[in-house]
């Protein structure tokens, strides 16, 4: 699959705090993942509330935890709720993550709706 950088973005793409005062993606985030099992993923997502993080249904799918790393603004946090809609198999691929803490956006980080205003 030829990669376009316009449209995909991996978790290694998304660099760390550096002290910039922009950032290229400030609303996509890392996800940690944790399995039910006990076997550790990756994953990203966007932030489109202070709460609410949209990904794709298969990072949330069996799941025990999932922890949201926003590395440009150096945040952390952990996810308490997250449900897939639609099945894996379809293109309705999509999860909702609901982190434990509002988000409190800042500099770094703008929710993706925000854009659309």
């Amino acid at each position: 699959m030829k990669r376009n950088d316009d449209f995909l973005i991996l978790p290694e793409d998304i660099p760390e705090n550096d002290g910039r005062s922009e950032v290229k993606y400030p609303s996509i985030c890392k996800l940690s993942l944790t399995r039910l099992d006990g076997q550790l993923g990756e994953g990203t997502g966007f932030l489109i509330d202070s709460t609410t993080v949209i990904t794709a249904g298969h990072c949330v799918i069996g799941m025990r935890s999932i922890e949201v790393k926003f590395p440009e603004a150096g945040i952390s946090i952990e996810a308490n709720k997250f449900e897939e809609f639609g099945k894996i198999e379809t293109p309705h691929d999509v999860g909702v993550i609901m982190l434990s803490k509002p988000h409190k956006v800042q500099q770094y980080i703008t929710p993706s709706y925000s854009t659309l205003q």
